[in-house]
């Protein structure tokens, strides 16, 4: 494995994957005085760089968060962003994390959608996933490790897809959930929402149900479960042409 990168700006630490023309890696800035970690992604095959190369370049202009540089190097292209911290999505999320701090999370990773949805359609598609989505708990913080994978770029509505899945995993349906929260994880499933901006609206709507969900949480346990069957009863009719309409 090679100790540089960029004529010797970057020292390898970790490669993360390599393979059909892509590499992504870990590695240090060494010419800058705290030695900032970095991550980058490389692109070889020529096809790839040139169908990339001006996605990246536009998402420069537009200001793309957490982007170090962009540069080539013996033929090959590379996007460098600053490294990410934390625990991946699904094992930071355990059983018994209170539902208070999973809609904080939730909120949390709607600002890094909406941040990322000013790029390039096909790079936030590439971007949004949920290998990509880092969660500190102690610090109540997620990040978006920026590795964006060439087979990942494509148009459509993936990375509000993408949203609907991350959702899931960190709201979850459980047997009590508010009918509303549920309603709204079945819009994301649906495809209701074409835009990363429409989906984070219906969120902050929901959010602002204050008096539901205060009377929601006041709730002890034997009003919660009585809740939970009328609201099994209620969605159980209609759920066969619901479930049908799921995208994933």
């Amino acid at each position: 494995m090679e100790a540089l990168a960029n004529r010797g700006k970057y020292k390898v630490i970790d490669r993360l994957e390599s393979g059909g023309g892509y590499e992504a890696f870990t590695a240090v800035d060494i010419e800058a005085r705290e030695h900032a970690e970095v991550l980058v992604n490389r692109y070889g095959d020529p096809e790839t760089v040139r169908r990339l190369l001006p996605l990246f370049f536009e998402a420069r202009e537009r200001g793309c968060p957490g982007l170090v540089e962009l540069f080539t190097d013996y033929g090959r292209f590379a996007a460098v962003f600053r490294a990410a911290r934390g625990a991946p999505l699904r094992a930071a999320v355990k059983r018994g994390l209170s539902h208070e701090l999973r809609r904080e999370l939730e909120e949390r990773m709607f600002l890094q959608a909406i941040a990322l949805s000013q790029l390039p359609l096909e790079l936030q598609n590439s971007l949004l996933c949920e290998e990509n989505i880092l969660v500190e708990l102690d610090s109540r913080r997620v990040s978006v490790q920026m590795r964006a994978r060439p087979e990942r770029f494509q148009r459509g509505d993936a990375a509000v897809l993408e949203l609907g899945k991350l959702s899931e995993c960190l709201l979850g349906r459980r047997f009590c959930s508010m009918r509303a929260e549920l309603e709204f994880l079945d819009a994301l499933r649906t495809g209701t929402y074409r835009t990363v901006g429409a989906a984070y609206a219906a969120w902050r709507a929901l959010c602002d149900r204050r008096e539901e969900w205060k009377a929601y949480n006041a709730k002890n346990a034997p009003a919660r479960l009585f809740y939970g069957l009328v609201t099994w009863l209620r969605r159980r009719k209609g759920g066969r042409a619901l479930r049908a309409r799921y995208r994933y």
